[in-house]
């Protein structure tokens, strides 16, 4: 006869999902998944836990996973009763890992576990609209991921994959995976920094006379290593392996002969003198111009180390250079 096994939770006589420690001696509880009694193990020895009778049909993944989805769901509706904290998804800035904590939306009223979708597809937990709309689907992993065809199936529906052992508070979300209308999870100060890089790069142009230039590029300022005049130096994504600027050109940007590599490719040159800045010399000024930036090892990898050809041929022109650092090293 099969050994009884530990049950983290169980539900009491009003369906609530009651943690072990927080259970009482005095209330009789069901398995989550099975809904066969259980019998609380309180003792002054063994640490207290829930166990099945030994002819119970069940497995501890079951439990872990039913548990999970009605204690998600538990979390919605007594914030919607005025019971407990309004949930939220904690999720890591795609670039500088900094901790975000985004509340669910005030749309949400209500949660169903197993819910069906039109596609056939269950949800293990649904955050409804005030129409029984689903705003948000909560995947559970125990054992096994959400595979391909499941992601096919939700099509552009937003979801979110919780690890079922990392579920400490309900009211809190760590997803270890997300899809469908959910974009990349990026902090202010991240959103910041292309628009800044912009600013400025728009800035050093007008200074030097250079009409308004295109997405894609990113300008410092530096000496010409020949006359020792300042002079603007542009960067776009891929400049090191030979791509192709978005047009319009820099006036400074054109077709130019190295004697070193001996051949022409497309290049920057002095605003005042005209001489070669070539790949070379822009990597290194990018190393002392924005070494202390935050996202150093991003740019470079845009600028000259681009891994993904084919991601970037399909792309095209006219992407920002987040966009294009998106590709080359995409979110964690």
């Amino acid at each position: 006869m099969p050994l009884p096994f530990t049950v983290p939770f169980g539900a009491d006589p009003a369906g609530v999902i009651v943690p072990i420690e927080e259970a009482s001696a005095t209330v009789e509880y069901r398995c989550p998944a099975c809904d066969t009694p259980l019998i609380l193990r309180a003792g002054v020895i063994r640490r207290h836990h829930f166990a099945h009778k030994p002819d119970a049909n069940c497995s501890p993944e079951t439990v872990l996973h039913a548990a999970t989805n009605r204690r998600v769901a538990d979390a919605i509706r007594a914030w919607r009763a005025g019971a407990g904290p309004r949930p939220l998804v904690r999720r890591h800035c795609a670039q500088c890992r900094e901790v975000m904590d985004r509340l669910i939306t005030e749309r949400v009223v209500d949660a169903a576990v197993e819910h069906r979708l039109a596609s056939g597809r269950i949800l293990d937990v649904a955050l409804l609209d005030a129409a029984a709309r689903v705003l948000l689907g909560i995947e559970v992993h125990v054992t096994h991921q959400v595979d391909d065809a499941k992601q096919a199936s939700l099509g552009d529906l937003t979801w979110i994959e919780l690890q079922a052992e990392t579920v400490e508070d309900p009211a809190v979300w760590l997803p270890q995976r997300a899809g469908g209308r959910l974009p990349p999870a990026v902090c202010e100060a991240c959103r910041e920094r292309p628009l800044r890089r912009r600013r400025e790069t728009l800035a050093l142009a007008a200074r030097y006379g250079m009409q308004e230039l295109p997405e894609g590029y990113f300008a410092i300022e530096l000496d010409c290593w020949k006359c020792q005049w300042k002079t603007p130096l542009f960067y776009w994504p891929g400049i090191g392996v030979g791509r192709v600027a978005p047009e319009p050109w820099p006036q400074i940007v054109k077709m130019r002969y190295s004697r070193t590599a001996q051949t022409s490719y497309l290049a920057n040159g002095c605003a005042r003198c005209d001489a070669l800045l070539g790949d070379f010399y822009l990597e290194e000024a990018l190393y002392n111009a924005i070494g202390q930036d935050p996202d150093f090892e991003e740019l470079h990898s845009a600028f000259f180390t681009p891994e993904a050809d084919d991601e970037w041929e399909r792309a095209g022109r006219g992407l920002t250079v987040e966009e294009m650092i998106n590709i080359v090293v995409p979110p964690a």
